[in-house]
């Protein structure tokens, strides 16, 4: 496999670890104990942050994968076309950025939260917030 190959495979696993790495924050922020909550919920997430930005890293430096196609399943009529998520140069900068962002906030957060914002509510909130601002621009 070329390393061009491999950078094109890089941005679609990229896309897809963080998508499961968001979606077991909020299972972790849901379903651990208070005393684990924070640290667990905030490494996933940092964790998804650093996914992002060196995606993002990657779709700004020219690498195109195939996109991630997420199914639309909606109660109407109409057949809609799957979501796809393909980054490109100008999306992976911006991709790179909240991902830098993500990361180092979901760290000062193991350490800061406590009390109603160390709730399963308020990891939940920020882990879902962080996913979307980072595949918005993808």
């Amino acid at each position: 496999m070329t390393p061009l190959a491999l950078a094109f495979n890089l941005v679609d696993a990229g896309l897809l670890a963080q998508l499961l790495l968001g979606a077991l924050a909020v299972v972790a922020a849901v379903t651990v104990p208070a005393r684990l909550r924070n640290v667990l919920s905030g490494s996933l997430i940092s964790v998804a942050g650093v996914a992002a930005a060196v995606t993002g890293t990657a779709a700004l430096l020219g690498a195109v994968g195939t996109g991630l196609r997420i199914p639309v399943a909606l109660p109407l009529a109409a057949p809609f076309e799957p979501l796809l998520l393909t980054p490109d140069r100008l999306g992976g900068l911006f991709m790179a950025l909240a991902g830098a962002v993500v990361a180092l906030a979901a760290l000062f957060g193991i350490g800061y939260a406590h009390g109603p914002a160390a709730s399963r509510t308020g990891w939940t909130a920020f882990a879902v917030f962080a996913l979307g601002m980072q595949l918005v621009p993808a």
